[in-house]
């Protein structure tokens, strides 16, 4: 029995037009009936016109709005209670019950308990292509959690925002690599993931704390320990879980590939020479005079050779003859990554990029100057920490066509690499 068709029954009608005229042709209503309007006088069906704002103050049994764009009336009707509220369509001649007032579709959102909320901290981790470690991370620790998607809560720093002790970048490099590095990686890693960046840690500590699943799961808010090192994900491999799970969208693809014909490069003859070029930590910095020889050795092979600069330098042309330099790559990771996944052969110094291709089951690569004792992060112990043993052709969970040459960076070293692993 509807709450409209007991004669004892109250019913609010909103709307006196002519959605209401039908309603009463079409639907039985045998309940007391009382009309209402933004226009509160005269009279409908012989009966008052009451003004819209006094009916919030009574109660009835159904509340039937008769109006066909009842946008207007939002913030009056989500006052009302929402298991009594109908809506007269008139072009259907139909009366429904409104489930969804504002059209918000929940039933297409994943639900909250599907979702693994993470939080990267600021106060202890860089806004880098770390990042993507922690991405992955938090990635397979939702797979095995049987969860859907990951949120991301970015927690604030205390330097603007950021890690104290970062002096390297300027805080305005840094807010460059935050919206054109790190959100990006959130979709690369995971299409349906959505983020949220916090003004504050207190509002950051509420949100994770609210959550269903989080990971980590415990974070100390006041001393927080970072998880962003690629040995984290060092244990999924050891267990037998893949950690090779990014891959480029069929939209960035036809992008690059696009790119590439208008210049008709065959993608699957083409190397790519990603060149580090950075004010931190500049003694890895790429050769330039070296690498200009290597793309010179390559074209003589018959190879097409794409340079991807450094983001820092990625609109200043290089200007080699018979390269190719992908600026667009170099400011957009998924251009990058999808370069990266359908040429023949990655050529690359020790940079952060390089994260991409080690995490990827596709891209083909050679990585090269991986030691280098001025920088913590390329000493013989972080690498072993990390997977990567100096000395051994690949770093551990590498596929057929990942591999490290540990020689001197010259001409002549890297053209034996490509021979050694790619007969090229």
């Amino acid at each position: 029995m509807n709450n409209f068709s007991h004669p004892d029954h109250k019913v609010a009608v909103i709307g006196t037009g002519g959605s209401a005229k039908a309603l009463l042709e079409h639907e039985e209503i045998n309940g007391e009936i009382t009309y209402f309007s933004s226009m509160d006088s005269g009279s409908f069906n012989g009966r008052p016109i009451h003004a819209l704002s006094s009916m919030l103050t009574r109660n009835f049994d159904a509340y039937i709005v008769a109006i066909y764009d009842y946008s207007e009336l939002l913030e009056v009707l989500e006052k009302l209670p929402q298991n009594r509220l109908y809506w007269f369509d008139n072009t259907q001649k139909k009366l429904v019950k409104i489930g969804d007032l504002y059209n918000d579709k929940n039933q297409l959102s994943i639900k909250e308990s599907q979702i693994l909320t993470v939080i990267y901290d600021f106060r202890v981790t860089p806004p880098t292509y770390d990042f993507l470690n922690f991405m992955v991370h938090a990635k397979l620790t939702a797979n095995k959690l049987g969860l859907t998607t990951i949120k991301v809560i970015f927690c604030p720093g205390d330097k603007a925002g950021f890690r104290e002790d970062i002096s390297f970048f300027s805080i305005d490099e840094m807010n460059f690599r935050f919206n054109n590095l790190l959100l990006p990686l959130i979709s690369l890693v995971d299409k349906h993931a959505n983020f949220s960046v916090c003004r504050t840690r207190e509002e950051a500590r509420l949100l994770y704390r609210q959550a269903s699943h989080r990971f980590p799961l415990e974070h100390n808010f006041l001393r927080p320990k970072a998880v962003h090192f690629f040995d984290e994900l060092l244990r999924f491999h050891t267990s037998g879980t893949s950690i090779a799970i990014l891959e480029s969208s069929a939209f960035y693809q036809e992008k690059v590939k696009s790119w590439a014909s208008a210049r008709k490069i065959t993608l699957d003859k083409t190397v790519v020479v990603t060149l580090r070029e950075c004010d931190a930590h500049h003694e890895r910095n790429s050769h330039l005079p070296t690498w200009k020889s290597v793309c010179m050795e390559l074209i003589s092979k018959g190879m097409n050779v794409v340079v991807i600069r450094d983001t820092e330098k990625a609109l200043l042309p290089l200007n080699w003859d018979g390269v190719y330099e992908c600026s667009e790559a170099a400011l957009s990771v998924h251009m990058r990554f999808a370069l990266y996944e359908l040429c023949h052969i990655n050529l690359m110094t020790s940079n952060g990029a390089q994260a991409l291709v080690s995490l990827s089951p596709r891209c083909k690569y050679i990585l090269f100057g991986m030691l280098n004792p001025s920088c913590t992060s390329n000493t013989v112990s972080h690498l072993t920490r990390i997977g990567i043993v100096p000395g051994s052709d690949q770093r551990i969970s590498a596929r057929e066509g990942q591999y490290l040459d540990w020689n001197a960076i010259t001409t002549e070293s890297v053209m034996a690499a490509m021979n050694r692993f790619f007969n090229v």
